[in-house]
Parts: structure tokens; C-alpha cells; sequence
């Protein structure tokens, strides 16, 4: 469905994506994750054919991504923040209309095709913003509105970057039911996701793939089960020491991390709790302003790039 092969880009001296390849099955769930910087973004306009790659290609069911979207026979839907299918002084309901106009053939549509629009305007609440002109949407109401307008489009790839942006825990957990309503819809014609997301819960929730990228290189390509096994199970114990010492390597953890008397703990909750954690630590030392946190995605994405330049490790 997608092939990127060898992509290089670089804006004046700073290299961006380096020598990025990948292949990805029709109806397939992948998140691309990765910190801020990374290339994500970038990397998705060039599959979106926004961008052209310094070197390299991108080839979308066969055919070129930088092909004007009205003369390809893919279709490729976007839903994104930081650019918008819809139009700046019209209402919704003005940039929906004019989707049709623009996109005919996307507008054969099936009895499938209709009910699972229906569904998406019913589930996520468009009716409340339909006659809004853009401009005067928040943030979550226009991601809600780019969703409809993606999906409208009956893709045959959904590229999302960052497509909850702006919702609260409600709508984002609707906008989840959505696709997977829109997936079943479509089973003749798979529809092959691609997710950007800086959510460790969005992604286990709508990916059964993940690809990371770190400094424009990907530094992992696997099966998402692997990184709930190995990193999701993970929490972390964050504490400033008052007085007194520790000795990690008595400690159930897997890692530790000092900055002066600041400390960061890595430990795996199938195993252990971090009351028993914070009890060992009590006996040894005072220590003051606890947090105990779930992996998070920078941390994870540190780990992976660190695992990825261990000599002994393994792609």
C-alpha cells in the first residue's frame, strides 16, 4: 500500500528525515511516534505529497504521492492541527458541499459508505457546529469537522497527525469509535491508517503496528505488542533525596537516573508496586516530593534510541 524508500529531507543545513524506508500493507493500523522534532510531520507531508523528498520516493498503491489528488486513483484523507481541508470563511457545512464538487468520484458512494458518514456526524455532534464558519471554531470542534471531511472522502489511506488535538477525553474516545465504525464499514476496501500521536493510549488504542522515529532516523519498526511487553508495563518514581543515601543495586528496579539529589526510578508493575519501592526507599533515606507516573512517551522513545545504539542490541 505504502512504500517510502531512502527518503532524505533537509531544510537549509538541518537534516530532517535520513534514509527513512518502510513498507506498509494495505489495512494496516501504524502509529508513527517520536519527540517533538523528530521529522513526523514532516515525513507526513511527504507521504501526503505536500513535500517533495530530497531523494528518494513514496509510492501510494503504486502511484506517485505528489500527484494531484483529484487525478489519483487512490484517495488519501488528512486530518491534522496544523492544516486544514476546510475553508477559512465558509461554514462546515460550505467546506463538506464543496469536498463533493471537488472529488466526484469519491461521491459514488455505497449504502455502507453513507451509514458510516451518518454515524461519524451523529457520533461526533457536527450537527452542533454545521452552519459555523470555520474561523470561529475551537481547536476541538475543527478537528472534529477535519475528521468528517477526511473520512468523507472515502479514503483509501487515513493519514492522522494529531487528530484529537483540542478534545477533551469525551470526544477523543469517540472520535476512536468512529474509525473503528469506519474501518468495519469498509472491509472490501481496507482502509490503511497511518497515526501521528504523542498519546501512549491513542496509540494502543488504534494501532497494532508502531514505528519510532528519533533525529529523523526510525529507531524501531515492530509490532506494538512488543513495546507493551518490554516498555508499556513500566512506571517511573520521581523524588528529590533530603538526607541520607541509597543503594540502588538492592532495589527490585530495572534502571535509576541521578541529577544531583534528584532521582528518577524505572521499575516494572508486573512485578512490583511502587509501594513497595517507596517503602525500601523510606528505610533508607528521607526523601521528599514523590511522583509515581506511568511510562511516558519521551521516556519510551529514549529507551528505544538508546537500545538502538547499544552495540549488542538486535533490530
Amino acid at each position: 500500500m505504502v512504500i517510502a524508500n531512502h527518503i532524505n529531507k533537509a531544510f537549509l543545513e538541518k537534516q530532517v528525515l535520513r534514509d527513512v524506508s518502510f513498507h506498509i500493507k494495505e489495512g494496516e493500523r501504524v502509529g508513527i511516534i517520536g519527540v517533538n522534532g523528530s521529522g513526523k510531520t514532516t515525513l507526513m507531508q511527504i507521504l501526503m505529497g505536500v513535500l517533495l523528498a530530497d531523494s528518494g520516493y513514496v509510492r501510494v498503491a503504486g502511484e506517485k504521492s505528489w500527484e494531484r489528488q483529484g487525478k489519483r486513483k487512490t484517495r488519501i484523507g488528512f486530518v491534522s492541527p496544523r492544516q486544514s481541508n476546510l475553508h477559512p470563511d465558509r461554514t462546515v457545512e460550505d467546506s463538506v458541499n464543496l469536498c463533493k464538487k471537488m472529488y466526484p468520484k469519491a461521491w459514488k458512494v455505497s449504502e455502507s459508505d453513507l451509514e458510516s458518514i451518518d454515524y461519524v456526524k451523529e457520533c461526533l455532534k457536527i450537527k452542533d457546529i454545521w452552519k459555523e464558519i470555520r474561523s470561529s471554531l475551537s481547536l476541538g470542534e475543527r478537528m472534529r469537522a477535519e475528521f468528517l471531511y477526511a473520512v468523507m472522502m472515502n479514503p483509501h489511506l487515513l493519514i492522522m497527525d494529531e487528530p484529537t488535538t483540542g478534545m477533551d477525553y469525551e470526544m477523543r474516545t469517540r472520535e476512536y469509535e468512529c474509525l473503528d465504525y469506519f474501518r468495519k464499514c469498509h472491509k472490501d476496501m481496507p482502509v490503511t491508517v497511518l497515526l501521528v500521536t504523542h498519546s501512549i493510549q491513542e496509540m494502543e488504542w488504534l494501532c497494532d503496528r508502531v514505528i519510532a522515529i528519533h533525529h529523523g532516523q526510525i529507531i524501531f519498526d515492530g509490532a506494538l505488542e512488543y513495546l507493551q511487553q518490554r516498555y508499556l508495563s513500566l512506571g517511573k518514581i520521581c523524588f528529590e533525596i533530603e538526607e541520607g543515601a541509597l543503594h540502588f543495586h538492592d532495589m527490585p528496579i530495572n534502571k535509576y537516573e541521578m541529577d544531583g539529589k534528584r532521582v528518577q526510578i524505572i521499575f516494572d508493575k508486573r512485578y512490583v508496586s511502587a509501594n513497595i519501592i517507596l517503602q525500601q526507599l523510606m528505610e533508607e533515606a528521607v526523601i521528599k516530593k514523590i511522583r509515581v507516573l506511568d511510562m511516558d512517551m519521551e521516556t519510551m522513545i529514549r529507551n528505544l534510541y538508546q537500545e538502538n545504539q547499544s552495540p549488542s542490541s538486535k533490530p
